[in-house]
This record gives structure tokens, C-alpha cells and sequence, in this order.
């Protein structure tokens, strides 16, 4: 799956969607799990017209990750936070994601794939009682050709006996070939209130003309109770850059419930990994947070902040980028005091052309020639204990660093 990196994001955002009362929740937990059908989970798989030989079917895996409303579709990796969507059938590709198979006239005459589908994956029975005017929300990515490939949510007042459509979701937007995951709110019918017997349903249907528009959709956080919006905002998130480190920071008003953040990382927008986590400070705020990438690189480095509540609620947002992130100084040397071994000379956005080292008394010491244009530029110094200047040259122009070595051997030949 593909990413789409968002480098700031100010805006004022709700932290969590949460409901007064939870009648119903689920966000299908976490792990991979690639190509585990739907009805593992509990819900009940219907068909509702027709479906051919290699029709598509409902999935939960995180092959489509859930990462929250105002983010692109990704893959398995990061939280790995499963969510409920259509995929390929095993025959012709299996579980990718959001991504469904539509074959044509040809597939299916000569290869036998043959992919017409109408199917309708059912909620387990949600009991209602005690609470009237019911919201149901959730997030959702999804595409398809026009009616022709289209989801549509359904409700069951009776258990599953009678079903009617309630909402015919918009296509949400495409980040490049995927989606931008979307929140999406509606009132259930007069029916469902104080019903122990209520079932909401998701139906997918593609018409097998040869023309597939991905994604299928996908759906997760699926909740069914009171509505509230809980009063958490988080009111911004960067990425600032000091020397050779990256520090993500962000900030909260009105923390409710909420456990921990954490932040993952990933250098090419695909395999993500845990960088760091802080517990929440659960106060009116501002809350100020910080967490820092000490083994930052030369290229562009991704993150996303995910948030974790005490009941188990995840929540990710918009994802940053240090594409644009600028030291505070355009010229830096690290480590800077260094144990005279090697130093590294990081230059913003300007290319390093050459170095010269010099004792404080003006002697020249050492030249290092950039042949490669190396970025970030290392410098082999073996120098003893002492400061010393470092001349850089730039296509900017020419700074001069001080460099403190607290211990080392003897200068190197250059």
C-alpha cells in the first residue's frame, strides 16, 4: 500500500471521537493477520444478489491498516490495526487490502475468474436497551466505479430477519491509489431505540465489467451508543531538527482517558517501527509533548502519532515529515564535544564542498574533500584533546565551527 506524507498539520482536531454510552464498539484489534475472513470475527457473511465463481469477500486483516480518520491507506506494519474490508477472492489474489478483483468477459470465458459480487458482512446482535436516538459512527476508506462498485450500510431491527439500507457513503478521497480514511456519523432509525435485537450491516457490490477503480472499502472504530464528543483537541504536531536529531512534538487541551502516545518512524513512507512512547498527561493542558529521533539520517524521515486510551482505543493521525524540517543552525558538526575519532558535518539543504581543520592558532591541520557529495559528510580526524576550528565551504558559502575533542590520539594524514 502506498503512503502520502503530510508534512504539518495545525489545524484543531477532535483527538477522539468518543460516544456518551458504548453499546457496541469494535476496531478488530491488531496484527496482521493477512487474508483472515470476516467471519472469524464474529459476523455473519450473506449473499444479497449475485456472486460468480471468484467474487470478492470480506476480509480483517491489516493488509488495510487502520490509521485513522485523516490518513492515507496503508499496509501491514506501524500498529498493524485491522480493519473490516473487501478483497480479492483466494484465485485471484487474495487479501490485499482494500483492493477488489473485477474481471472481464475474457477472465472469465477463458480463465474461469469470474468476480460479480453482492454481499452483505452483518454486525453480531446489539442490544440497545435503556438508550434511545442511537448514533452510529465509524471510518471508512472507498472508491469503486460509481454505483456499479459501490458499499452501502444496512440496519436490522429484528436480528438479522429484515434488513433496509440507511446511508450510501461518499467516495472518500484518494491519496494517490489509495484512500484517505474518513469519519462518518449517522442516527439509526426510531426502531433501535431500547431494541436488544439491532444488527448493522456493510454490502459491497461490483458488476465484473473489467473496469476496477481501487480502493474497495474498508471500515473501522465502528461504534454504536449516545453521541459526545469527548472535549481532547490536539492543536498541533512538527518536526524540528537540532543538530543531528529530529524532535517530534506536539500538543493537547482537554485530555480525557487517555493511557499513552506513541510515535512511529519510517525512512521510505512504507515499514514503520515504534520510535518512542510517553504517557499522557490527562490535564485541562496545554499539554505539551516531545519524543526524539536520535539516529535521524540524511534522507526524509516519516512519523505519525498514535493515541492509545485506557480502554484500549487507538486513535493515529496525520502523518509528519521532516521534508522541510530545518536545523537551527544551517551548519552543524556531530558529536560536538567528540572523542577525536570521527565527527560528522551536516549542512541543511546546502552541499558540503570541502572542510579544512585548524588548531586555534591558525595552522592547517587536515583536508577533507567532498569527491562524492556525501550528506550528511564524515570526517576521520584521530585528534588528541583540544579545540580546533573546522573551515566549511558550501555552495552557500563559508562557516567556520569550533570542535572540542575531550579525548583522542594523533592527527590524521590528509
Amino acid at each position: 500500500m502506498q503512503r502520502f506524507s503530510i508534512l504539518f498539520f495545525l489545524a484543531s482536531i477532535p483527538i477522539h471521537q468518543g460516544l456518551g454510552q458504548i453499546v457496541y464498539f469494535e476496531d478488530f484489534g491488531t496484527g496482521c493477520t493477512t487474508g483472515t475472513l470476516a467471519t472469524t470475527f464474529g459476523w455473519v457473511l450473506t449473499s444479497t444478489g449475485t456472486n460468480e465463481i471468484t467474487a470478492n469477500t470480506w476480509y480483517v486483516s491489516a493488509d488495510e491498516n487502520g490509521v485513522g480518520s485523516g490518513n492515507c491507506g496503508i499496509g501491514c506494519g506501524g500498529a498493524n490495526s485491522r480493519t473490516l474490508h473487501v478483497g480479492a477472492h483466494l484465485d485471484a489474489g487474495g487479501d490485499l487490502g482494500a483492493a477488489y478483483f473485477e474481471s472481464s468477459a475474457f477472465f472469465c470465458a477463458f480463465l474461469g475468474l469470474c468476480s460479480a459480487t453482492d454481499k452483505r458482512i452483518q454486525s453480531p446482535t446489539i442490544n440497545c436497551t435503556g438508550i434511545s436516538t442511537i448514533t452510529l459512527s465509524f471510518d471508512y476508506i472507498e472508491n469503486g466505479e460509481g454505483t456499479a462498485d459501490n458499499a452501502t450500510v444496512w440496519y436490522s431491527a429484528d436480528n438479522g430477519t429484515t434488513w433496509i439500507q440507511i446511508d450510501d457513503p461518499p467516495k472518500t478521497s484518494l491519496c494517490g491509489a489509495q484512500g484517505l480514511w474518513t469519519s462518518r456519523s449517522l442516527t439509526l432509525p426510531a426502531s433501535a431505540d431500547n431494541n436488544a435485537t439491532v444488527k448493522i450491516g456493510f454490502r459491497w457490490v461490483n458488476d465484473a465489467n473489467g473496469t476496477a477503480t481501487d480502493p474497495s472499502f474498508a471500515v473501522d472504530n465502528i461504534q454504536v451508543g449516545l453521541p459526545v464528543i469527548l472535549a481532547a483537541e490536539m492543536l498541533n504536531m512538527t518536526v524540528s531538527c537540532t543538530g543531528f536529531e529530529n524532535s517530534i512534538s506536539w500538543k493537547t487541551e482537554n485530555e480525557l482517558n487517555t493511557d499513552y502516545y506513541a510515535v512511529y518512524k519510517s525512512t521510505d513512507g512504507v515499514t514503520w517501527a515504534l520510535l518512542g512512547q510517553t504517557q499522557a498527561i490527562n490535564g485541562s493542558g496545554p499539554n505539551h509533548y516531545v519524543i526524539t529521533d536520535k539516529l535521524r539520517t540524511a534522507g526524509i524521515s516519516y512519523y505519525y502519532i498514535e493515541q492509545v486510551d485506557f480502554d484500549g482505543k487507538r486513535k493515529s493521525y496525520q502523518q509528519l515529515s521532516s521534508e522541510n524540517c530545518q536545523p537551527e543552525s544551517d551548519l552543524s558538526i556531530y558529536p560536538n564535544p567528540s572523542d577525536g575519532s570521527t565527527v560528522t558535518l551536516y549542512s541543511g539543504k546546502q552541499d558540503i564542498l570541502q572542510a579544512g581543520l585548524f588548531s586555534m592558532d591558525g595552522k592547517l591541520i587536515a583536508v577533507y574533500t567532498n569527491d562524492t557529495n556525501a550528506h550528511p559528510f564524515q570526517l576521520n580526524l584521530n585528534l588528541p584533546s583540544g579545540t580546533y576550528l573546522v573551515k566549511v565551504l558550501t555552495t552557500s558559502g563559508v562557516k567556520v565551527l569550533p570542535l572540542i575533542i575531550s579525548s583522542g590520539g594523533q592527527p590524521a594524514n590528509h
